[in-house]
């Protein structure tokens, strides 16, 4: 009986280490795997990098023809073309300036006018073309439909195609004084430039006879210096327009006719702005008008002058008729 007592307890005491050491694994085993992961925030910053501005070209309107170090005709379309990288990909540029002017009477920094002054960009948040100024409204001398700029803005470089128009009154100069510089800018405010570009321009004038006829009425024989009565005012005007001083000249065709053989000389014709003492003889050649030398350059500008006649004794009735012809050139 004793040994069948002690056996028992004997089991009972090794079960209970079992299920202790059951327990003591069960609790243990989660602390142990708890141990073995951790984490840590990491972070990587990367640089803006300035865009950069190459390869710049002032080219014809085929971009065919180098025209760098040339002069170039007012109201005439023109390409700049230009290559802009930027490491933190294309979409990072606000946008890229076309700044245009002559040196001797502007700065960069100079208001925007016909004369002297333009500023074109390629906007990025609206992937278009603006004439900043001088017709900021109008885009006058923004070609749009020949402007072009990257299609694929993720990648780092690209090129850009400004096309533009100089005003009729843009600045003569024979030498290279117009310069193009090309500002791109970015997003954190870094810029990359170039100015390389340089040409002149041509001389230009457009003139109109805004008085399509003119006579005189009622002469007679031996008249002398008689002023012009059509049109009504006494005098013709001229419309002019030109980028550089100018002088009006005039000629006529010749003798004043009638068709019948009777002519009145051609000489007997006097032209002068406003005053007959200081009016000269038209010729077939022409003259300067006097008081209408070195004009200033201006946009439709209007001028005038006079004509007087003087008819010879026994001069036959009839109506006697030539051509006036009027020109501007650079004074």
């Amino acid at each position: 009986m004793e040994r069948r007592d002690g056996k028992m307890k004997r089991e009972i005491l090794a079960v209970s280490l079992l299920l202790t050491l059951a327990l003591a694994l069960t609790v243990s085993m989660p602390l142990a795997l708890a141990a073995t992961e951790g984490s840590s925030s990491g972070t990587a910053t990367v640089g803006n990098a300035a865009p950069t501005v190459s390869n710049p070209g002032l080219f014809d309107s085929a971009d065919s023809t180098n025209l760098n170090n040339t002069n170039l005709d007012v109201w005439v379309e023109y390409h700049v073309n230009c290559t802009v990288s930027d490491s933190n990909q294309l979409i990072d540029l606000v946008n890229v300036t076309f700044i245009i002017w002559e040196t001797t009477y502007a700065t960069e920094s100079s208001a925007d006018n016909n004369v002297n002054h333009y500023t074109f960009a390629w906007i990025n948040s609206t992937d278009t073309w603006d004439e900043i100024g001088p017709d900021g409204s109008g885009d006058s001398h923004l070609v749009a439909a020949s402007c072009s700029d990257p299609a694929d803005l993720t990648a780092t470089s690209g090129t850009w195609k400004l096309a533009f128009k100089l005003h009729k009154t843009a600045n003569y100069t024979a030498s290279k004084t117009w310069t193009v510089k090309i500002i791109a800018y970015d997003n954190a405010g870094n810029t990359g430039t170039v100015q390389t570009l340089w040409f002149g321009v041509n001389f230009y004038l457009e003139l109109t006879v805004d008085d399509a006829s003119h006579g005189w009425s009622s002469l007679s024989p031996g008249d002398t210096d008689v002023l012009i009565d059509t049109p009504a005012d006494g005098d013709i005007d001229v419309t002019v327009t030109a980028n550089a001083p100018f002088t009006l000249q005039a000629k006529g065709s010749g003798n004043l006719a009638d068709g019948n053989g009777n002519e009145i000389p051609l000489s007997n014709v006097k032209i002068h702005k406003d005053t007959l003492a200081s009016a000269t003889s038209l010729s077939t050649t022409y003259a300067d008008i006097g008081g209408l030398t070195n004009l200033p350059a201006g946009e439709s500008q209007t001028y005038s002058f006079k004509l007087w006649i003087s008819v010879p004794s026994g001069q036959p009735s009839g109506t006697y008729t030539y051509t006036l012809y009027v020109q501007g050139i650079q004074a």
